[in-house]
């Protein structure tokens, strides 16, 4: 049986639920835990999937991926805490405000390179480039790559 690589989902609203559906096609992946402020119990379980209220629930799961669709004034917290935690993340926006989130962000990364990585093998990050610090973050994200089949089986098998 082939390893499947395990899922969380921060922010479990419309794109959340999107990013869902792309995972549960994908048969090297498989999603544990969502999390969403507005669920109404601290912890439940709807479908097998465990759902969280806090995020730093849902990071305790033992995920090797996080996909973060959440807002722009959580996001970095979150980014940070799964990158600090070992996790791979795919951020579906600058994970921040402003340029100063966006750079303590790219801080954890440096320290946890293999993460939020700029590897052509691993492609579940948007943030690729910041041109100018002062004005723009430019960011790329090579159209979902993580969910193509191919490239997950890779992982796993260079795993």
């Amino acid at each position: 049986m082939t390893k499947k690589l395990r899922v969380g989902i921060a922010g479990y609203g419309v794109v959340g639920k999107r990013r869902r559906e792309c995972v549960d096609q994908n048969k090297f992946l498989e999603i544990i835990a969502v999390c969403d402020q507005i669920f109404q119990d601290e912890v439940s379980t709807v479908d097998g999937v465990r759902r969280y209220k806090n995020y730093k629930k849902l990071l305790e799961e033992d995920l090797d991926i996080l996909i973060v669709c959440l807002t722009n004034d959580i996001a970095p917290e979150v980014t940070i805490a799964a990158l600090t935690a070992g996790i791979h993340v795919f951020c579906e926006k600058p994970p921040g405000r402003n340029v100063s989130d966006i750079i303590q962000v790219i801080d954890v990364e440096k320290k946890n390179p293999n993460f939020l990585s700029r590897e052509e093998r691993w492609e579940l990050i948007s943030i690729k480039y910041i041109k100018d610090v002062g004005s723009m973050i430019e960011t790329a994200s090579k159209k979902f790559d993580f969910l193509n089949e191919e490239l997950s089986k890779k992982y796993i098998d260079d795993a």
